[in-house]
């Protein structure tokens, strides 16, 4: 893996290209699905999309970190009232230090990995949300509110991993 020493201006323009991804998706798209179906589902792909394209465009772990962390503080700042964010923030970090980075094919291993990054930091992330900002209860939490995040986290990958390969084809490592 890349050190901070590999850091350019190429790597933070993408990754302030994709928090800007980060904090469109969760102002329009995210409230919406949450508007029409009341399911955090669409919230899950606001942030995963951004995660899944920013780890396979760059490989540098911290990266995925930085969006997620750069994204909450601007939504936040949009919409002040928005604490559920930070459980998305923790999911971001999660998902970034378990995810593979900088990957130019996708194989299977590299699936597992990014699908077991998405699984398990949707996960912790959604447990977070509904346990200390829905004030939801512990068993609520774990049965309900933490599996609908699993589920979405789980849908962003089928989005996401073409739209890698693409912009992998056109954008020169």
């Amino acid at each position: 893996m890349d050190g901070a020493k590999n850091v350019s201006s190429r790597k933070v323009a993408l990754i302030a290209l994709m928090s800007a991804f980060w904090v469109i998706l969760h102002l329009f798209l995210g409230p919406l699905g949450f508007q029409l179906f009341h399911l955090p589902i669409l919230c899950d792909v606001s942030a995963y999309l951004p995660l899944i394209i920013t780890v396979s465009l760059i490989p540098i772990v911290g990266a995925a970190s930085s969006v997620g962390l750069v994204g909450t503080m601007i939504t936040l700042f949009l919409r002040p009232g928005a604490f559920h964010m930070l459980g998305f923030a923790l999911a971001a970090v999660i998902f970034d230090i378990l995810s593979p980075h900088g990957f130019s094919m996708i194989k299977a291993r590299t699936l597992l990995r990014i699908t077991f990054a998405t699984i398990l930091s949707s996960y912790i992330g959604g447990f977070a949300i509904g346990f200390l900002f829905m004030s939801g209860s512990l068993e609520w939490s774990l049965t309900i509110w933490a599996p609908l995040h699993l589920l979405g986290g789980l849908i962003s990958l089928p989005l996401a991993l073409p739209i890698s390969a693409t912009v992998l084809k056109y954008i020169p490592k």
